[in-house]
């Protein structure tokens, strides 16, 4: 993942499932 607007700024990585339990979090509005 990283910031479109600041594309200098690097990137943050992180495994796959960890990734799909934030967006599930997100869509049941819970973040």
């Amino acid at each position: 993942m990283r910031d479109t607007k600041n594309r200098d700024a690097g990137h943050l990585s992180m495994p796959a499932g960890e990734w799909a339990a934030f967006l599930t979090a997100v869509k049941a509005a819970e973040l």
